[in-house]
Formats: structure tokens, C-alpha cells, sequence
């Protein structure tokens, strides 16, 4: 399912010649894609079981965001993004039933 959104986003902006119009048609595509019954289901469904699910996945979803805007000016960027993997994935762990 997650091989298909991408491949929707990808498909829809393909055709877009500047930067910042191939982003917001994929923006737009994938945000399609969250509409669609089983795609919502399936990352809806999961190995977590917390109290406050929501809370929980728009606070993963800033430490991602976050991440993302620190990575251009790093000086080490693979460093960067493995750490930050590595902290993301210890978080979620800890929570996985």
C-alpha cells in the first residue's frame, strides 16, 4: 500500500518542471491518497497501543518535520538522519504492544 502512495505521488508530479510545483502536486496527490478507506485503515492499524494515538503521531510526525529542517545545514547529514532514525525508532519501540 505504502509502494502504491508513492508511486501515485511520484506519477502525479512527474510532469512538473520547477521544484516547488512538483512538490505541492505531490503534496496534494499523497494528501488524495490519505482519503482512500484503505489506505487510512492500514496506518490506522498497528503494533502501538497508546491512550492518545493522534497526539502521539503528530508529535513523531514534528520530530520527523524537524529533522527534515535541520538536515540541509548539518555538516553531517547521513550522521544526522541515522541518529535521528535510531531515537525515532527507540521511541516507537517502547510504545509497540
Amino acid at each position: 500500500m505504502q509502494a502504491e502512495a508513492t508511486a501515485k505521488v511520484n506519477e502525479s508530479s512527474r510532469g512538473e518542471r520547477k521544484i516547488w510545483d512538483r512538490m505541492m502536486r505531490g503534496i496534494d496527490a499523497y494528501l488524495d491518497v490519505c482519503l482512500e478507506p484503505a489506505y487510512a485503515r492500514i496506518v490506522r492499524q498497528g503494533d502501538i497501543e497508546f491512550e492518545d494515538i493522534d497526539l502521539l503521531g503528530r508529535m513523531v510526525d514534528a520530530m520527523i518535520c524537524k529533522v527534515a529542517l535541520l538536515l540541509p545545514e548539518a555538516k553531517n547529514p547521513k550522521k544526522l538522519r541515522e541518529r535521528s532514525l535510531k531515537i525515532i525508532n527507540s521511541l516507537l519501540e517502547a510504545l509497540r504492544t
